[in-house]
């Protein structure tokens, strides 16, 4: 589907939106988000193969503008549902299933949240900003990197059987490249990106390939054993380099820190406290986003009163 521009505007529609993301993830999962965004052959690679496939001649700006706001609704719906459990989706509403009064609650504290209420960010489609935008030491569960020495692991039979080895991730880690496996959980999920295939699916619609079950068995197989070998080589990483509690790092996490905002007085205390080398590795150590947000506050009312 071509697309047009009105006074240099952006125009997009689901299967741009879709195809952009998917773009997006292969160079974040191909090492070419160093920080909060893509970094220069990162974003070469997506306007490239976006303008190829969608004939449309959106530049730089254009797209990183649609990145910045894809970011922004997720980390919203974070904030809005957070680890809640017991929330379905409600296909009808087309939005998370809540009653009327968690709604009320909620947008007391959230008020930007009111488009949800109508338009909620679908769970296929909240994983595929996830990983886009999820910085390891904030989830875990869908990056991995080869100096942890450690493998994601789902709910997964021949998964468990064939990385038993190794010890599944905890609830935080530490990635600029994260890798997801491919492992069948629910058919209505999709398989990982692949570059050609979601070039091609946006041409032909919503058809979809359909792949023997030997195929996925044998790209599963193939995957893991990649995996397995890159391990061999960043374990040694890991004993040299040891954690990262640089301030680079630390930026990065605030960035996608659920409930802080960017370039608040909390966010600039927070860089000021953690030059101090202890203070730094506490925040690191607490790992869990709630955790660390919630640390914060507590050293910026120490440091109020004092």
């Amino acid at each position: 589907m071509e697309g047009s521009t009105a006074q240099g505007k952006a125009i997009w529609d689901t299967e741009a939106i879709q195809l952009f993301c998917d773009l997006c993830i292969k160079e974040v999962e191909g090492g070419h988000r160093p920080g909060t965004h893509l970094d220069k052959v990162g974003w070469e690679n997506v306007i490239q193969k976006f303008n190829e496939a969608t004939k449309r001649v959106y530049k730089r700006t254009q797209l990183k503008n649609k990145w910045d706001a894809l970011k922004n609704d997720w980390k919203l719906w974070k904030e809005l549902v957070g680890k809640e459990t017991g929330l379905g989706w409600n296909n009808k509403k087309n939005t998370i299933d809540a009653s009327e009064e968690w709604w009320h609650n909620k947008l007391q504290i959230h008020p930007n949240a009111a488009k949800f209420r109508t338009q909620g960010i679908e769970p296929e489609f909240e994983d595929k900003l996830n990983r886009m935008f999820t910085n390891t030491v904030a989830t875990g569960v869908y990056a991995w990197t080869p100096a942890s020495g450690q493998i994601p692991c789902e709910d997964d039979k021949i998964a468990n059987e064939m990385i038993s080895p190794l010890e599944q991730l905890e609830s935080s880690g530490s990635s600029d490249a994260p890798i997801r496996r491919e492992m069948p959980q629910d058919p209505k999920k999709k398989r990982p990106i692949e570059l050609d295939e979601g070039q091609k699916k946006f041409k032909r619609g919503k058809g979809k390939d359909k792949v023997g079950s030997a195929a996925k068995l044998s790209q599963q197989i193939e995957r893991l054993v990649t995996v397995v070998e890159t391990i061999s080589t960043g374990s040694s990483i890991a004993q040299s380099k040891g954690p990262d509690y640089s301030m680079t790092r630390l930026v990065e996490v605030l960035e996608s820190l659920p409930g802080l905002e960017s370039g608040s007085e909390l966010y600039f205390f927070t860089v000021h406290l953690c030059a101090d080398t202890i203070k730094i590795e506490s925040f690191f150590a607490l790992k869990r986003p709630e955790l660390q947000l919630n640390w914060l506050k507590f050293e910026h009312g120490l440091g109020s009163s004092s």
